[in-house]
């Protein structure tokens, strides 16, 4: 709920995070049913997600302040610093074609698999996704509402490092068991 009540990004994003963190804790408690890599995955994705959207949210309050009011419109001018923190909170939720996905996929499918578990872990964890996604949804209609003009614009370089940090990303995601693959290599 306070993802849908957040009066700044900072909050959203931290709000986010303290929901992936209960997700986290909740894939500790699955034992047995539950892979425990899974539960050492999930701080790695969690890392990743948390880089991405507190540099997003670092950049954005920097270039117009640190409320929903300052930035209205500023993803008409930074397209690629929305589009990090987008993403990193989205991450964070566990949401398709994030990082967080195949973690949040694995808990899901794991607490419905669950014979001797109760379904409120399952419902606690959707309605958490549904909540956090109308928030982030939120705070993107605020990038994107007209508003007053920045003077400044984002450099054609930092947009080519989101551009790369995208695909970066991309190709995790379209690989969601990785991190197995680099510590089986060592």
């Amino acid at each position: 709920v306070w993802a849908v009540t957040a009066v700044a990004p900072g909050q959203l994003w931290h709000s986010l995070l303290l929901l992936d963190m209960g997700v986290g804790v909740l894939a500790l408690t699955l034992g047995e049913s539950g892979r425990l890599e899974t539960a050492v995955a999930l701080p790695l994705v969690r890392l990743m997600g948390v880089l991405l959207a507190g540099t997003g949210h670092l950049l954005l309050q920097r270039i117009a302040g640190p409320s929903w009011p300052a930035l209205k419109g500023v993803g008409r001018s930074w397209p690629g610093t929305v589009t990090l923190f987008v993403y990193g909170c989205l991450s964070l939720l566990g949401m398709p074609l994030t990082l967080g996905f195949s973690g949040r996929w694995e808990v899901l499918s794991d607490l419905a698999a669950s014979p001797n578990r109760p379904i409120w872990g399952l419902v606690m964890v959707v309605l958490g996704m549904l909540f956090g996604g109308y928030g982030v949804l939120r705070g993107m209609l605020v990038f994107f509402e007209r508003g007053e003009a920045l003077v400044k614009k984002e450099p054609v370089f930092w947009r080519w490092v989101v551009v790369g940090v995208g695909v970066c990303v991309l190709l995790v995601t379209a690989v969601p068991n990785w991190w197995r693959v680099f510590l089986l290599a060592n």
